[in-house]
Order: structure tokens, then C-alpha cells, then sequence
């Protein structure tokens, strides 16, 4: 996406799960805030579900949301930081179609915040008190 001042506008469809990740990266643009809202319409009135200014890699928004109402159209908006900045900037959304089912219980997602990959990291994990199981986990980078 090319930014030249004021806001960004996109919008997706929810899943059936309800389940939807959207991540951006620097391009030119270095610092950028997001939020999703619902709407009836593109034109609203609109409703903020959810926003972010800084917890994806280096300065760049990402959220996780869950709970959507699957079908429904939602909106984001996003902004350079200041608005001051013009240029590039990378989105990219995830909605997850299907949740796992018989004895996969919970579901683990994880985010590389640092962009420098995950192969050959391990994550301990501690369900309810539980002894903690220790995975070790491949890939390159992003959404694990």
C-alpha cells in the first residue's frame, strides 16, 4: 500500500471462527497505528473493536482479534504516526477458517516481534498450573 497523508481504509470479511490477524511491516512508512471497527455500511456510523500503535515489528501495529461475528464486514483504518510520513507500508491479514478439533484443546499463537525468525526456538508452555511441556519450533518468521 502506497500512504500520502491522512488514513488508509480496508475491509474484510470475518470467518466463520471469528478469528482474524492483521500484521503490517515498514515499508517507507516506519511508524503507523491501526484499528478495526464494525459498521453497517462503509459509510458507518462506526463502532472501535479493537486498536494498536506499536506492538507488531519495530514500530508497526498488529492485532489479534477473536470473537468477530463470522460473515460480517469490518473496517481498518490506518495512519502514519504523526502523519507526517508518506510512503509504503506492507498489511497483511490472517483469518484462521477452522479451529483443530479431537484432543487439540487449546490453540497457541505466537508472533515473532523481533522479525529475526523462529527456527530452532523453543517456547515452554504451562496449561492451568500444569508441569511446563517444551516445544521446539520451526519456520522462518511471522504468525506461528
Amino acid at each position: 500500500s502506497f500512504y500520502s497523508g491522512g488514513d488508509v481504509w480496508f475491509s474484510f470479511t470475518a470467518p466463520a471462527t471469528g478469528i482474524v490477524d492483521i500484521e503490517t511491516a515498514a515499508g517507507v512508512v516506519t511508524d503507523g497505528g491501526m484499528a478495526v471497527y464494525s459498521a453497517a455500511s462503509c459509510s458507518g456510523p462506526f463502532t472501535e473493536v479493537a486498536c494498536d500503535d506499536d506492538s507488531g515489528t519495530g514500530l508497526m501495529p498488529l492485532l489479534n482479534l477473536t470473537g468477530l461475528t463470522p460473515g460480517a464486514t469490518y473496517y481498518i483504518r490506518f495512519w502514519e504516526y504523526g502523519n507526517d510520513n508518506n510512503g509504503t507500508f506492507q498489511i497483511c491479514l490472517h483469518g484462521i477458517t477452522s479451529i483443530p478439533s479431537g484432543d487439540c484443546v487449546y490453540q497457541l499463537q505466537m508472533f515473532d516481534s523481533f522479525g529475526d525468525g523462529w527456527d530452532g526456538s523453543t517456547v515452554g508452555i504451562s496449561v492451568n498450573g500444569s508441569p511446563f511441556t517444551n516445544y521446539t519450533v520451526t519456520g522462518s518468521s511471522g504468525l506461528a
